[in-house]
């Protein structure tokens, strides 16, 4: 059953789709930023060029060009590269996150009806390993409270 739910890639699609929007936006934030931070370098490069009266054809302005070119070419692969592997490493932090709260719901939703309460269990390898062990222990205490409170 839990292998099942391993393979859905949005087991909380609302958290999930904001977690990992947040590690797009910031690499594309990123990426604006240092495409207006070049050019306005590159525009102060060739107001240096105009300065010194070079012809508006010299070889200096063609450079400026396949530089600024090049270098926001070399700025968009690896934005995208980047956004790509936020994107991976998003998803695999929000399972990680979101993947313990949906199993512990499920385990609490599927004992109700049911004579007893469930220990909880997450995956060895989820993250917060100490949620479970603090319900356990909160319901093992309210069965005796209410052991005492029936005897």
């Amino acid at each position: 059953m839990l292998k099942d739910r391993r393979k859905k890639i949005l087991i909380n699609p609302k958290f999930q789709i904001k977690f990992v929007g947040f590690f797009i936006t910031f690499f594309l934030l990123n990426f604006l930023i240092t495409v207006g931070v070049i050019s306005f370098s590159f525009k102060k490069f060739a107001e240096m060029g105009i300065s010194l009266n070079l012809a508006p054809d010299s070889v200096f302005f063609e450079f400026l060009r396949n530089q600024q070119n090049e270098l926001l070419l070399l700025i968009l692969i690896s934005t995208i590269i980047s956004t790509a592997v936020a994107f991976i490493g998003g998803l695999y932090l929000s399972h990680k996150v979101a993947g313990p709260i949906l199993n512990i719901c499920t385990q609490l939703d599927s004992s109700k009806g049911k004579k007893g309460a469930p220990t909880i269990t997450v995956r060895e390898d989820d993250f917060f390993q100490e949620l479970p062990e603090s319900i356990n222990k909160f319901i093992s205490q309210k069965k005796k409270s209410n052991v005492k409170k029936a005897g």
